[in-house]
């Protein structure tokens, strides 16, 4: 740590403060690095106990960085303070893991400082991950005034208005340099002195309003607090935070409420007070109303449709085939009808069909997936509770159609039709279309920066940060706003990130995040495989496997399945399966291929496309050369 008035070791010093954002984080850092090649800067990385193996990644990818490791989550302001404490430059940059910063913009920053006086804070022109402007770039100290245009929505409505939009001061020019009173603590540069001097942030913010605070300090102590929009910086916005949680609201109105007992007087405080709880109630209520939709509304719609798919299909079948159509007793057939339904909505659950947009491939495996538990459960059913196999598969088709069908209009209604084409500004690889058809891309191209048509026109565009600047980047997308989606790939890591708009909480992806069988909800799965295996699906195979083999090892095999010690099917016997998702040693591989290389194919398949499913075909397949082999010794 530097004593205020020495001198500095270092020109700037840039501090992100990291949770959980690991592939964001490492495109932030690849842009510092671009952005300080001409200047001598310390980067600090202060992580809030992240568990997203952000450690080992910075350490195995990032040796530039100096790390300090928080022992637990104390919030941003002092895990800032931390990183400020233990700089020793000029200047000091705190600079959120979800941005992007361009290769000019710490160097136009330090300019600014050096030939303008009296300059406590410099923060800069914001975009989100599809180009668009972001009004938090310059704010307005907030007043029960602005918060009650911004509650009414007025102030969107009138972006504009000095008068209704004085928060986000619409009323001057994004693009000319303005003295205001807050920046974002986004990207928030200041004199490290003044920084020191403040104490840095006010660590009883613990996630927002911190910014307003240390710029309404700033301020008081007589320093100019500037907004410098002749650099322009990525802002993915919200991708550590949830922010339609009631969590979020309470958290965000009891900041601004700090942040107004703090320096407000008692009479304004009042009034601000007021109107802060009566937002805080507010969006608790419009949270509450938002979770109960996707929470409960989309789950409920599809329990209806495929009640009602069952019910059509058993009455249709009462009269086709037993020319009655109030053949099934109304009691069974209700409570398998319902029980049916319930089995098939708690699959899409499992699989995260109501975590996003309605997910077609993920609807129409777990609809599979349902149909193999049903048919379990059938077969444990008494005869007088059984409703009849020909209607649970034509229910299954008849449902399927009809869920799948819902979703794809609920998608075109809200979502409009996604093009399934994109286009990646560099070199397209093997890694670059996994991970992108795992997100829905199917048609790839790859096209140079001096094509410039075909980059405006994209309505998919993939920046593979090796080939092209992130100057350029940013220049590229302030002309695509409206266009579908961007992605930004670091083909060395092989990560992808990408933010639709301010409101999404974006894609961070890596090439093991894509593998099904990582999925905690999909090795629960395959425990439930193993053990229903042994007690109920193929009861033949271990006769078969006992008629092959010694007592002791027929037992073992059974208690080391039972006990979790081994799954029946793996991939770690082959030679390198070391860079797939680690799992227990089995009997049987995924392939029955003698070459390395195949094997490591198949696996790597296994890995992606893990289900239930995949794993009783491979058994049944294995069972079947078993019974063979053992038909020919006989």
């Amino acid at each position: 740590m530097r004593k205020t008035g020495s001198k500095p070791e270092f020109d700037i010093a840039v501090i992100i403060v990291n949770y959980n954002v690991k592939a964001f984080l490492n495109f932030c850092l690849e842009s510092v690095y671009a952005a300080t090649q001409d200047l001598k800067a310390e980067i600090i990385v202060v992580d809030n106990d992240s568990d997203d193996d952000s450690l080992s990644f910075l350490n195995q990818w990032h040796d530039r960085v100096k790390l300090i490791q928080s022992t637990d989550n104390k919030g941003f302001a002092k895990a800032c303070n931390k990183g400020l404490i233990a700089s020793n430059a000029e200047y000091v940059l705190f600079l959120n893991p979800d941005t992007i910063i361009s290769e000019d913009c710490l160097k136009k920053c330090f300019k600014h400082f050096h030939t303008n006086e009296n300059i406590g804070a410099i923060g800069v022109k914001m975009i989100d991950g599809s180009g668009n402007y972001l009004p938090e770039s310059k704010r307005e100290f907030p007043t029960p005034r602005t918060a009650l245009f911004k509650m009414l929505g007025l102030s969107t409505l009138f972006p504009k208005s000095a008068l209704f939009n004085p928060y986000y001061l619409g009323h001057l020019s994004n693009n000319e340099i303005h003295e205001v009173d807050v920046l974002t603590g986004a990207f928030f540069s200041m004199n490290s002195d003044v920084a020191k001097k403040l104490n840095g942030f006010d660590e009883r913010f613990f996630m927002y309003g911190e910014d307003i605070d240390l710029s309404y300090r700033i301020k008081k102590s007589g320093k100019r607090v500037v907004y410098f929009p002749h650099s322009t910086i990525i802002h993915f916005k919200g991708e550590s935070t949830e922010k339609s949680s009631f969590q979020y609201f309470k958290a965000f109105y009891g900041s601004m409420k700090l942040f107004v007992d703090k320096h407000y007087t008692k009479a304004a405080g009042l009034s601000f007070g007021l109107l802060l709880n009566i937002g805080i109630i507010l969006s608790a209520l419009f949270g509450f109303i938002k979770r109960s939709v996707s929470v409960i509304f989309v789950p409920l719609m599809d329990v209806t449709t495929i009640v009602a798919s069952l019910y059509l299909v058993s009455k249709f079948w009462a009269q086709f085939y037993h020319g009655q159509i109030d053949y099934f007793e109304k009691s069974p057939l209700f409570l398998n009808i319902a029980l049916y339904a319930l089995v098939w909505t708690a699959m899409m659950a499992i699989n995260g069909v109501y975590k996003r947009k309605q997910n077609i491939p993920a609807t129409i495996k777990s609809m599979f997936e349902g149909l193999f538990v049903i048919l379990v459960i059938y077969s444990l059913l008494g005869s007088t509770m059984r409703s009849s196999r020909a209607v649970i598969i034509l229910g299954f088709i008849a449902s399927l159609i009809a869920v799948v069908g819902l979703k794809y209009l609920i998608n075109f209604l809200i979502y409009g039709r996604k093009s399934n084409e994109v286009i990646v500004l560099g070199n397209e690889s093997d890694d670059l279309r996994l991970v992108l058809s795992k997100i829905g891309y199917h048609r790839i191209s790859s096209v140079s920066l001096s094509d410039k048509s075909a980059l405006y026109e994209a309505s998919n565009l993939v920046f593979s940060i090796e080939k092209i600047a992130f100057q350029e980047m940013i220049g590229i997308m302030k002309t695509r706003i409206g266009k579908e989606q961007l992605y930004f790939w670091d083909a060395h890591k092989k990560l992808l990130i990408g933010s639709k708009n301010k409101r999404d909480r974006g894609q961070q992806l890596d090439e093991k995040s894509l593998y099904e069988i990582a999925r905690p909800v999909k090795r629960f799965y395959k425990r439930i495989f193993d053990i229903l295996s042994v007690f109920f699906l193929i009861p033949g195979f271990f006769i078969a496997l006992f008629a092959d083999a010694q007592l002791g090892i027929y037992f073992r095999s059974l208690l080391d399945i039972l006990s979790g010690r081994k799954t029946l099917i793996s991939y770690n016997q082959i030679s390198s399966p070391q860079k797939l998702p680690i799992i227990k040693n089995g009997f049987f591989l995924p392939g029955k291929t003698k070459s390395p290389d195949d094997q490591l194919l198949i696996a790597r398949d296994y890995a992606l496309h893990y289900s239930f499913l995949k794993d009783l075909t491979i058994l049944l397949s294995h069972y079947v050369d078993i019974v063979l082999s053992l038909s020919r010794d006989t």
